[in-house]
């Protein structure tokens, strides 16, 4: 996935555009959008360079980077009135940019340079929330990218699915041995557009079902795409395409059956690929859920649900918010029965993230996040 990153990262400028215009047509708002891709246009030839930055170069970072922070600070109100998770991915990207930021004033040119290339990566955990499609972005032809499969992210950022398809299909077509990587993100994008946005996965099955037996006839290993199939078919069979518009009982029972029991912290951590295939179902169930405004009482285990099947699917499918959603149900809801088992998915995955052969240490910022986290529970009567 890391040699993706500079598709990743330029697509972002289209993705960003695209999913602010369809929700707005405020002129201000398209105006900070095309400045925002004006900018990053400007910094993606640097960023990417094998090199790090000469005295001309980082001038331009400096510069766009501060443009880019003036912004996404002003786009701020334009989220007032979006769910949850749609304010924690743009609170994700003003957080990452405001560090970018402090990273330039540092003169850590090798860290600047790794963060913004990164950035796009983000963009996939807003998009995906919802089942919009690409409206008023008229995009950039097949010229301007340097193969099939740079195109197809392109489009599948900027929610153009129809033609994301079209140049995954010819990427596929012609990919060898070699393109083990870029085979296992296509059926992963296929996935995330056929179970989680379209809710047709037997559409999605059938597609890939084609792929698999057309790569198959190539000689391309295809053991780790098998069961990737079978989940689809079996998410068909199921009956789950049917489902749409649920109540929160309902949900709790999709959790359950999904998740499991989650009576304890990481107890839902690994999971094998035909489970992924549900969970980026139940993804897409509980992102439609939030986004109807629930009540304040259910908010908190939506964000704790999530952040288990964002956790599981490791970061494969779209850019992972688990720890914001965890920290985030504790800061706004920490009365909530749920704050408490926030804390503790997230402090037992910061002691996994942190033991190794030395034994647990915990680095010293994430101690005092702890703290803080534990503090605000214990503090709220």
């Amino acid at each position: 996935m890391l040699l993706l990153r500079p598709r990743f990262w330029m697509c972002l400028v289209v993705c960003l555009s695209s999913s602010f215009v369809i929700a707005s047509d405020d002129n201000e708002l398209n105006k900070l959008m095309s400045q925002i891709g004006t900018d990053m246009v400007g910094l993606y030839p640097i960023v990417v360079s094998a090199d790090l930055p000469g005295e001309k170069d980082k001038a331009q970072i400096r510069n766009k980077t501060a443009s880019l922070l003036e912004a996404f600070r002003k786009a701020g109100p334009f989220f007032g009135e979006k769910s949850k998770t749609y304010k924690l991915s743009y609170s994700l990207i003003l957080d990452y940019l405001e560090n970018t930021q402090r990273a330039i004033d540092g003169n850590k040119w090798q860290s600047v340079t790794l963060r913004l290339s990164s950035l796009g990566e983000i963009c996939t955990s807003c998009h995906t929330q919802d089942t919009k499609l690409r409206s008023l972005y008229a995009g950039t032809g097949r010229g301007a990218f340097p193969n099939d499969l740079a195109y197809a992210e392109f489009n599948y950022f900027t929610r153009n699915y129809m033609q994301a398809e079209r140049f995954y299909a010819r990427f596929l077509e012609n990919a060898g041995k070699q393109d083990d990587v870029g085979i296992l993100l296509v059926f992963q994008r296929l996935i995330t557009i056929y179970a989680q946005i379209y809710n047709l996965p037997g559409d999605g099955a059938d597609k890939l079902q084609a792929f698999l037996l057309k790569l198959e006839g190539k000689g391309v290993k295809t053991e780790p795409l098998v069961p990737l199939v079978f989940g689809m078919k079996n998410l068909q069979k199921s009956g789950l395409s049917k489902v749409d518009d649920v109540d929160f009982s309902d949900l709790k029972k999709y959790v359950r059956k999904y998740l499991g029991p989650l009576d304890g912290p990481l107890s839902s951590f690994i999971v094998r690929p035909e489970e992924e295939v549900e969970r980026v179902w139940l993804r897409g169930l509980l992102f439609h859920y939030l986004n109807r405004q629930p009540s304040n009482d259910e908010i908190p285990q939506i964000l704790f649900w999530l952040s288990v099947t964002d956790r599981s699917l490791n970061y494969n499918y779209f850019y992972s918010l688990a720890d914001m959603y965890l920290k985030e149900c504790v800061y706004s809801y920490k009365e909530h029965p749920y704050a408490e088992k926030c804390y503790d998915e997230y402090r037992e995955y910061m002691l996994f993230s942190y033991t190794g052969s030395a034994g647990e240490f915990l680095p010293p910022e994430v101690e005092s996040e702890l703290k803080d986290l534990r503090e605000r529970i214990d503090a709220k009567d």
